[in-house]
C-alpha cells in the first residue's frame, strides 16, 4: 500500500471502525494529556506516521517541472503570497498560503495556537477575499504552558483584537513601529504590518520610501530570529561562507561580463549610491577605498558613455576588493543579527500573553546595522557584479564543493524545535551538492544570497504592490484563526503496525505487518554492535573493533548490507598488520549514517513534538468559505 493511500486510509476511517483509544482504558497504555480529553485513534496513528517519516534520511530532491504561470496576474499572486508568507515567519512558524481573486478587498486569514487570553466570540467573515492567507504558528512544547483556559475549538478573531495593543490612529502605529518593539506575537506583527502597508500621507498618497523604511525597521526588529537562524550552523549557510573564504587568489576576466540586464545594473548603482556613498562604517571606508572611489567617480560622471563605464561595480581595479567586501558584509550582517539576539529584552514569563517589550537604545542601533548590511547584500544579490564575480571564481567554488562534501546534520531525538532545519537553505545546499545538475552552481549561490535577505525582498515586493496601480483597497484586513494547543500523545509504533484496522494489508502482499515488526526488532537488536564498534575504533582498540564487527556479521537478523560491510572491514583488519584507523572509522561512520533511522527508532520516546499544521491549515481554508457558521459544525473527525 502506498504512503498516500495509507494516510487516506488512516484518516478516512469512520468512528465506528476505530477501536477505542487505549489511553482511555488504563495506565498501562499511552498517557493522556489532551486538553480535549479524547483523541481519535486514527489521529494518533497519523501523528505516529508523520513522526516516523520525519526520522527517515532525506534523499536528493526529485526534479520538479517548472510550472508555467498564465500571465502577469498569476505571477503577481505568487509573489504576493510568497512575500506575506515570508514576513509572517518570526522564528519557528510554519506558513501555508492559499489565495483566490474574488473582490477588491485584500484579506488575510492567519492561524495561531490558542494562548492565555480568552478571546471574543467568532465573527462572520466576508465571503469574498482578494487574497486568502493561512498562517500556522509552530506551537513549541518548550514554551510555558498557558495558565488560563484554552480554546477547545478553532475561533476566528480580528488580529487587532488578538494583538490588544491599544493603538489608535496612524501616528500611534508609526511611533510603535519606530520603537522597534521585540517579542511580538504573530497577531501583533501581522496587524502592524498590514496597517503600515495601508498608510497614506497628508496628501492622501502613499510615500513608498517612508513606508519602506518604517516597515523594514519593524520587520527586522521582529523577524531577526529567523534571519539569524538562516545563517546558523545547522542551516547549511556555513558551507557557502567557508567556500567563499577558501577563495584567495583568482584573475579578472572581462569576457565574463556578458550583457547584464538593465535591472541588474540598476541594483549595482543603488548599491553604490545608497550604500557605498552614505555608509558611516569606518572599517568599510578604510578597507575598500577603490570601491568607494569608484562609486564617487560614477556619481560625478557627465556623458552617457562615461556613466555607463563608471557604473560598473566589478572591474579589473576593484575585483579583489569586491570579494573581500562580500565576505565583510556577510560577517557584519551576521554580527548585527547575533547582537540583536544577545541584547534583546528577555522573553516575559508568560510568553504568549505578555505585551511586546520596548527596545533599548543598543537594540535599536543594531536594528539599523542589520538594515544597512542586509540592504547592501540585497542589492548585490540582484545585481550584475555578484553574478560576474561568481563566474570568475566558479572553478574554485566547484573544487571546494567537490573536495568538501557537506556533512549531513543528524537531528537529535526530542530536539526538533530547538534544532529546526531550514528547508530553503537545505534545498540550495542540495543543488550545490549535485554538481549543478538541477541548478547551476552560480544560480545556487545567488539563490543562497537572496535567501539571506528574503525578508528584505518581501518588504520590497509588498510596498511596490500597495503603492502601485494594482492595489486600490483602502485597508488590509487580517483575521486570526486561533487553534487549540497541541498535546503530545501519539500511538506507539509497534502498536501502529500491529493494528490491522489502521494499517491493513492485502492477502496478495508479500510482506505482512508482522514481518515488518520482526525485521525492525531484529535490526534494533544488532544496532548496539555498530555503536560499540565506533567507540572501540576511536580508542584504537583493534581486538574490540573486530569483536563488534564479528557480532554484526554473524547475526541472524539485521540488514544484509551491514553484514557485507562488516565482513569487508574484518578482512582488512585481520590481513593488514597496522590497519588504517582513519579508513575504518570512515566506513563505520558511513555505516552509522545508514542506520540513522533505526537509531532514532530505538530512541522513540512516544511523544508527539510536532504541530497540527494540516488540521489548522484545513480549518483556516474552511473558515474563509463558511462565513459565520461554526467551524466545528463543518468539520468531522474520522
Amino acid at each position: 500500500m502506498s504512503f498516500i493511500n495509507t494516510v487516506v486510509s488512516v484518516l478516512g476511517r469512520k468512528k465506528s471502525d476505530i477501536p477505542p483509544n487505549p489511553s482511555r482504558r488504563g495506565p498501562d497504555s499511552i498517557a493522556q494529556n489532551s486538553p480535549s480529553g479524547y483523541i481519535p485513534r486514527n489521529i494518533l496513528a497519523f501523528r505516529t506516521i508523520t513522526k516516523l517519516l520525519s526520522m527517515i534520511q532525506k534523499e536528493p530532491g526529485l526534479p520538479v517541472e517548472d510550472v508555467k504561470l498564465k500571465g502577469n496576474v498569476q505571477r503577481l499572486q505568487l509573489k504576493l503570497t510568497s512575500a506575506f508568507s515570508t514576513l509572517a515567519v518570526i522564528e519557528h512558524e510554519i506558513v501555508a498560503v492559499a489565495h483566490s481573486i474574488d473582490s477588491e478587498t485584500l484579506g488575510l486569514i492567519a492561524c495561531v495556537p490558542s494562548n492565555d487570553q480568552n478571546p471574543v466570540s467568532s465573527e462572520p467573515l466576508s465571503s469574498r477575499f482578494w487574497l486568502k492567507f493561512c498562517v500556522t504558528q509552530n506551537f513549541r512544547h518548550s514554551d510555558r504552558e498557558p495558565t488560563d483556559p484554552v480554546l477547545p475549538e478553532p475561533t476566528i478573531i480580528k488580529a487587532e483584537v488578538l494583538a490588544n495593543l491599544g493603538l489608535v490612529g496612524d501616528q500611534a502605529i508609526k511611533q510603535y513601529a519606530d520603537e522597534c518593539w521585540s517579542n511580538q506575537t504573530v497577531a501583533s506583527h501581522l496587524w502592524i504590518t498590514s496597517k503600515l502597508l495601508g498608510m497614506k500621507g497628508p496628501d492622501n498618497k502613499k510615500d513608498s520610501n517612508d513606508i519602506f523604511f518604517r516597515l523594514l525597521t519593524h520587520v527586522v526588529a521582529t523577524c531577526f530570529p529567523k534571519m539569524l537562524r538562516r545563517l546558523g550552523p545547522r542551516s547549511g549557510s556555513q558551507h557557502f561562507i567557508n567556500s567563499l573564504r577558501a577563495v584567495t587568489a583568482f584573475e579578472f576576466n572581462e569576457k565574463l561580463r556578458g550583457a547584464p540586464l538593465e535591472e541588474h545594473i540598476t541594483n549595482d548603482q543603488l548599491f553604490m549610491n545608497q550604500f557605498l556613498l552614505h555608509v558611516e562604517d569606518g572599517v568599510l571606508l578604510n578597507k575598500f577605498p577603490i570601491l568607494i572611489k569608484q562609486a564617487q567617480t560614477a556619481q560625478l560622471a557627465v556623458d552617457e558613455e562615461e556613466k555607463e563605464k563608471n557604473a560598473r561595480l566589478y572591474t579589473e581595479e576593484s575585483y579583489m576588493e569586491f570579494h573581500r567586501m562580500l565576505l565583510y558584509l556577510i560577517e557584519a550582517f551576521t554580527a548585527s543579527l547575533t547582537a540583536l539576539h544577545d541584547i534583546r529584552p528577555p522573553v516575559p514569563p508568560k510568553r504568549r500573553t505578555a505585551l511586546p517589550t520596548a527596545a533599548t537604545g543598543d537594540f535599536k542601533q543594531q536594528v539599523k546595522k542589520a538594515m544597512l548590511y542586509g540592504y547592501a547584500i540585497q542589492r548585490l544579490a540582484h545585481g550584475a557584479a555578484l553574478k560576474m564575480h561568481l563566474k570568475t571564481i566558479e572553478s574554485q567554488l566547484r573544487y571546494y564543493n567537490a573536495s568538501h562534501p557537506r556533512e549531513p546534520q543528524p537531528q537529535k531525538p526530542g530536539k526538533e524545535e530547538e534544532e529546526e532545519l531550514d528547508e530553503d537553505v537545505a534545498a540550495v545546499c542540495q543543488s550545490v551538492s549535485d554538481g549543478g545538475v538541477t541548478t547551476s552552481l552560480i544560480d545556487s549561490y545567488i539563490n543562497w544570497f537572496r535567501l539571506l535577505v528574503a525578508h528584505f525582498d518581501a518588504v520590497d515586493i509588498l510596498i511596490r504592490f500597495v503603492t502601485g496601480p494594482h492595489f486600490q483597497s483602502p485597508t488590509i484586513s487580517v483575521n486570526i484563526l486561533v487553534a487549540p494547543p497541541v498535546d503530545q500523545t501519539l500511538l506507539p509504533w509497534r502498536e501502529l503496525l500491529a493494528d490491522s484496522t489502521l494499517l491493513p494489508t492485502d492477502a496478495s502482499d508479500k510482506v505482512s505487518n508482522a514481518d515488518i515488526l520482526e525485521f525492525l526488532d531484529g535490526v534494533l537488536e544488532t544496532l548496539p554492535n555498530i555503536k560499540k564498534a565506533i567507540r572501540t575504533c576511536k580508542a584504537k582498540d583493534i581486538p574490540g573493533t573486530i569483536k563488534c564487527l564479528e557480532a554484526l556479521a554473524d547475526s541472524d537478523v539485521g540488514l544484509a548490507s551491514w553484514k557485507k560491510c562488516a565482513n569487508e572491514m574484518l578482512v582488512k583488519l585481520r590481513s593488514v598488520p597496522e590497519p588504517s584507523f582513519d579508513e575504518t572509522s570512515a566506513k563505520l561512520q558511513s555505516l552509522s549514517e545508514s542506520a540513522a533511522f533505526f537509531n532514532a527508532l530505538s530512541l522513540f520516546d512516544g511523544r508527539f513534538s510536532g504541530t497540527l499544521h494540516c488540521e489548522a491549515y484545513l480549518a483556516s481554508l474552511l473558515a474563509g468559505f463558511v462565513g459565520g457558521e461554526e467551524i466545528s459544525a463543518q468539520m468531522q473527525v474520522g
